[in-house]
């Protein structure tokens, strides 16, 4: 019966320094997978003591706005609507640049004062709000065909 015992830790040892070697084994090339995709292992000197890492770039800061416009050119937009924040009516101007998308209507030319419009914008880095998307409700009305 002892000798049944210590063959079994004798076995039990055996195996686990074998599966020990075999782990570390795949430590060592933990990054063989990576390299059979296509990529690489990280870089050993990357963020070596002393040096500072580059920021990362601040994400653009976007909003939206949903209102009546009270302006409107072929280079803004002025949109009249509610804010919760302030407690009333503020109007938010709106850049209108080339690359701004239209739903409703063809171009910033066509907006008329009292028409409906939401305004998806990206703030630039001067400030101001530059039109991304410009979409107006040309049925009338604020609540955008919503049958309630």
């Amino acid at each position: 019966m002892k000798r049944a015992v210590v063959l079994g830790l004798a076995l039990g040892f055996i195996v686990t320094g074998t599966l020990g070697a075999q782990e570390a084994e795949e430590k060592e090339d933990m990054w063989a997978p990576r390299a059979a995709w296509g990529g690489s292992a990280p870089d050993a000197s990357a963020g070596t003591a002393g040096e500072e890492a580059e920021p990362a770039p601040k994400p653009k800061q976007t909003g939206w706005v949903r209102g009546e416009v009270v302006e409107a050119s072929s280079k803004a937009v002025v949109v009249e609507h509610y804010d919760y924040k302030v407690g009333g009516k503020v109007r938010t101007r709106v850049k209108v640049v080339e690359e701004t998308v239209f739903n409703g209507v063809p171009a910033a030319a066509s907006i008329e004062p009292g028409m409906f419009a939401a305004i998806d914008y990206e703030v630039n880095a001067s400030g101001a709000a530059v039109a991304r998307v410009v979409a107006v409700n040309t049925e009338g009305g604020a609540d955008w065909g919503i049958v309630q």
